[in-house]
């Protein structure tokens, strides 16, 4: 399926004049901040198990807490952001993520520590459900290249803030202060987006109050219940391609948390050598990464509209990426080597995230708000579990690179899938866009 092949999904909102360009500096703008938090915690891995004396799998707890509460917040709040709007969702989010970050500088215990690790988790995931209600409200004729420009505004975030704090830690005597300023900058980068694009998110919440069940005045508490579950859930779960997504997701999240979470800790166990582990080299390692996201989302954002079949775009790009990395494991090559091998392996894995975004929206068009966090909690029940049964192993076996063969394994699994959902789709006539019911 192209997109291409796809109609196009309009809004119900007139829309104002440029209210597209300011919608997208304010996308990008939480991009950015989505990517100043989602990769931090690895970093802080070697850094907590100093300073709390923990082992590798109650150091992986730091992401496990982060994606678990992560998984739980997601999935409600995309029915939250349908039907609140995007601009209420940024308010407590924003609140939230700024308060998770404080409360990780000022954790006094490394059971605080992880409490604040779940309150980032769930205020800064399920900013995916606000990028979805906003690109399919006012960018559904070009949804692809729209997240792809998005994902890279996170992925150049995400190379900023772990290069910095790789750094940072290595240079400062202590990590508290560097997440009181974190928290601080969140809550005042929130105030200025919303300030700056408050009147277009007034429309967007308008939007999904008009698109409400309009009759509920007259009915009792318990219909008035089942009114909204019925409204939220239309055209959702009748669907196979939702639970095609979730089983993708699911290994997405298992090779790709996993890689990302340990990735620091075995460049610091390889390349550090007698200095011990140095937090800029894990800093480093998923800064390439990272700038590989935001080269390869840039790239293919500039691609002219319904050119790549996104399942097909995943397969192969999500194929190479995990090759890349299995060359590192398997290798063991130069650091320098392992830097590029690793920008590679961002490059190729960069179309994962957007590619399954617009294939949510051209499936299910201004349902996506509410299905894109639906597989995105299924698919971060691997990333609660995938981290610490790693480091668990690794404690077990004694070498980290032995065990992280689970990667590749996981990718090109998600790779095979997504090829033959494809093709089996390709092959009964279900690409063709009048087989897909149209939604009301």
């Amino acid at each position: 399926m192209t997109i291409s092949d796809v109609d196009t999904f309009e809004s119900a909102v007139p829309q104002a004049p440029h209210s597209r360009t300011r919608l997208a500096f304010f996308l990008f703008g939480l991009a950015i901040l989505h990517g100043l938090v989602l990769n931090l915690m690895p970093v802080m891995f070697t850094t907590m198990g100093a300073t709390f004396h923990v082992d590798k799998a109650h150091q992986a707890l730091l992401k496990s807490y982060f994606f678990g509460g992560s998984a739980v917040v997601t999935l409600v709040a995309g029915y939250l952001t349908q039907y609140l709007g995007a601009r209420c969702m940024t308010i407590l989010l924003g609140a939230v993520t700024g308060t998770g970050a404080v409360l990780f500088g000022l954790a006094s215990t490394y059971s605080l520590v992880l409490m604040a690790a779940c309150l980032l988790g769930v205020g800064v995931s399920p900013l995916v459900t606000i990028y979805a209600a906003v690109i399919a409200a006012r960018f559904s004729d070009m949804h692809q290249r729209m997240y792809m420009w998005v994902y890279a505004f996170l992925a150049a975030s995400v190379t900023v803030a772990t290069t910095g704090l790789g750094k940072l830690l290595d240079v400062l005597p202590s990590y508290h202060i560097i997440f009181i300023v974190l928290g601080l900058f969140i809550w005042f980068w929130v105030t200025l987006l919303l300030d700056f694009c408050w009147r277009d998110l007034d429309q967007l919440t308008k939007s999904a109050a008009d698109q409400r069940p309009s009759d509920t005045g007259s009915m009792a508490w318990r219909e008035r219940i089942a009114a909204m579950g019925r409204f939220l859930t239309s055209g959702i779960f009748t669907r196979g391609a939702l639970y095609l997504m979730c089983l993708l997701m699911l290994l997405d999240y298992l090779c790709v948390s996993t890689m990302y979470s340990w990735v620091p800790s075995f460049f610091e166990q390889l390349y550090a050598g007698a200095e011990g582990g140095r937090s800029v080299l894990g800093g480093a390692a998923l800064s390439a990464s990272a700038a590989g996201h935001c080269v390869g989302r840039i790239i293919m954002g500039s691609f002219p509209r319904g050119k790549i079949p996104d399942r097909l775009l995943l397969a192969g790009c999500y194929s190479g990426g995990v090759i890349c990395f299995g060359l590192i494991v398997l290798l063991r090559p130069l650091y320098a080597v392992s830097l590029g091998l690793m920008f590679l392996e961002g490059v190729f894995i960069s179309a994962q995230a957007p590619a399954m975004s617009s294939l949510a929206v051209a499936k299910f068009g201004q349902r996506a708000p509410a299905v894109i966090p639906i597989y995105e909690a299924f698919g971060m029940l691997a990333a609660v579990f995938g981290p610490p049964l790693i480091g668990y192993l690794a404690d077990r076996v004694g070498e980290l690179g032995t065990v992280l063969w689970l990667v590749p394994a996981a990718g090109l699994t998600l790779a095979a899938v997504a090829a033959a959902w494809e093709l089996c789709d390709r092959k009964s006539g279900a690409a063709d866009p009048s087989a897909y019911p149209k939604l009301d």
